[in-house]
C-alpha cells in the first residue's frame, strides 16, 4: 500500500513539473514547438511552378466583402450542405470531373478563385487549385484550413 501511495502523489507531480519545463522550453526556443493557432500561418502551399498560392485570412476577408473572388469549397457534397463560406460553390474533390465544368462556365479565368476545405492537414483544396491552375485559372490561392478558420473569425456562412 505504501508504494501506491507514493505513486500517487508522484505521478502528478511529474506531470506538473514536465509541462512547467516544456511551457518555458517553448518561450526560450523561437523555433521550438508551433502554437497550434498559428499552423495555418506558417504552412505553405504552391503550385507546380514553386509560386506560393496560398492566402491569409484577413487577405480573404478583403477580397470577400469587396466581392473579387470566388470562393470554392473542396470538401464532400453533405460538408458543404452542412455550412460553408457563404455564397462559395461546392467542387467535391472526390468527383471533381464531374463537377467542374458545370461551376466553372461562368468564371474568368483571370478571375481570383480561393479553394478551401477544413484542417491544417487537408490538402484537397490545394489539389483543387494545382488542378484549376492546369485548367488555366491564372489567379487561385488557397486558405489553409479555410473553413475552421472563417467560422472561428465569425465570417459569413450559409448552409443547404
Amino acid at each position: 500500500m505504501e508504494i501506491g501511495k507514493k505513486a500517487g502523489i508522484r505521478v502528478p507531480i511529474i506531470l506538473i513539473l514536465a509541462t512547467v519545463f516544456a511551457f518555458f522550453w517553448n518561450m526560450l526556443f523561437v523555433e521550438s514547438m508551433p502554437d497550434w493557432k498559428d499552423a495555418s500561418k506558417k504552412q505553405a502551399v504552391f503550385d507546380h511552378g514553386n509560386n506560393r498560392i496560398d492566402i491569409s485570412l484577413d487577405d480573404a476577408r478583403s477580397v470577400f466583402f469587396s466581392g473579387k473572388a470566388v470562393f470554392i469549397d473542396a470538401r464532400s457534397k453533405e460538408s458543404y450542405r452542412q455550412g460553408h463560406i457563404a455564397g462559395a460553390l461546392n467542387v467535391p474533390w472526390d468527383s471533381v470531373e464531374e463537377s467542374v465544368a458545370e461551376i466553372l462556365e461562368n468564371i474568368d479565368p483571370k478571375e481570383m478563385i480561393i479553394t478551401y476545405c477544413d484542417g491544417f492537414t487537408c490538402t484537397i483544396s490545394q489539389k483543387l487549385a494545382n488542378f484549376l491552375i492546369q485548367l488555366g485559372y491564372s489567379n487561385v490561392k488557397v486558405l489553409i484550413n479555410g473553413w475552421s478558420e472563417w467560422v472561428n473569425a465569425g465570417l459569413p456562412t450559409e448552409t443547404g
